[in-house]
């Protein structure tokens, strides 16, 4: 009997292939459990959308992420903080800080994706690393400090 994997079966393959498997096991155990549903007509055309619709949004995606990649090469963050006479923040600068100012400049990054090596808490100039798309960025910040 051929079948649609509707998840990942250990032994058959990923979701969305089209396999033969005997019918007994496809009736008494993968399609009761929910794993497959049969490959009729309707169902194979059904996967071919939603595989098409799943190749739209992940080129989509894709693009979107190599355009964020181009903006932050380009933007250098400046952040104006309080601190001591020695230069040291009596707040430091995190994540959130510096995606909420990403965001001000027309840049949407999570904050998860921001590698901070150590806290920022030195007036003067700063580098950080952005994941995007298995690709690091690395973003220039400088702290001002203000009295």
């Amino acid at each position: 009997m051929k079948v649609i994997l509707i998840e990942d079966v250990k032994s058959l393959g990923e979701k969305g292939d089209v396999k033969n498997v005997a019918n007994g096991y496809a009736r008494n155990f993968l399609i009761p459990q929910g794993q497959v549903k049969r490959a009729t007509k309707e169902n194979i055309a059904e996967l071919n959308k939603l595989k098409e619709k799943s190749e739209v949004k992940e080129a989509k995606v894709l693009k979107n992420k190599v355009e964020v990649t181009k903006k932050l090469k380009k933007v250098a963050l400046n952040f104006k903080a309080k601190a001591s006479e020695t230069g040291h923040l009596f707040a430091a600068i995190n994540s959130k800080d510096i995606a909420s100012e990403l965001l001000k400049k027309g840049i949407k990054v999570k904050a998860s994706q921001l590698v901070i090596d150590k806290p920022l808490k030195e007036v003067g100039n700063n580098e950080i690393k952005v994941k995007i798309n298995n690709e690091e960025v690395v973003l220039n910040i400088k702290i001002e400090a203000i009295k």
